[in-house]
């Protein structure tokens, strides 16, 4: 993450050098070295970008399956505690998706227990 956010840094600085060496001073040299620092810079920022996201990617996947798995293992466990629970609601708390149907069934049972 650092070598990519160093990697952003290049295309904002090169403008100064550009305006004032090779414009201002007229140091036409410079200005295929200049060009060659950015279009790396930008091959390095994409290729860092990519790969953080792929990084990031399957580490968000891999929280989602421990939430999921955290979340089963809770409703289990209420459902060993209150053995009315709807099923339905337990299914829907695992994937996400809790209902207003299936809510009211579990808190009105667990009210009127």
């Amino acid at each position: 993450m650092v070598v990519n956010r160093l990697a952003g840094l290049v295309l904002p600085t090169s403008s100064k050098y550009l305006m004032d060496d090779v414009v201002g001073r007229q140091n036409w040299d410079l200005l295929p070295k200049l060009a060659l620092a950015v279009g790396l810079a930008t091959l390095v920022e994409s290729i860092t970008s990519f790969s953080l996201s792929q990084v990031l990617g399957v580490a968000a996947q891999a929280g989602d399956y421990r939430d999921a798995e955290r979340r089963r293992s809770a409703c289990h466990a209420a459902a060993g505690q209150l053995l009315r629970l709807d099923q339905d609601w337990c299914t829907d708390l695992t994937h996400h998706e809790p209902t207003p149907k299936g809510f009211e069934t579990w808190s009105g049972r667990a009210l009127s227990s």
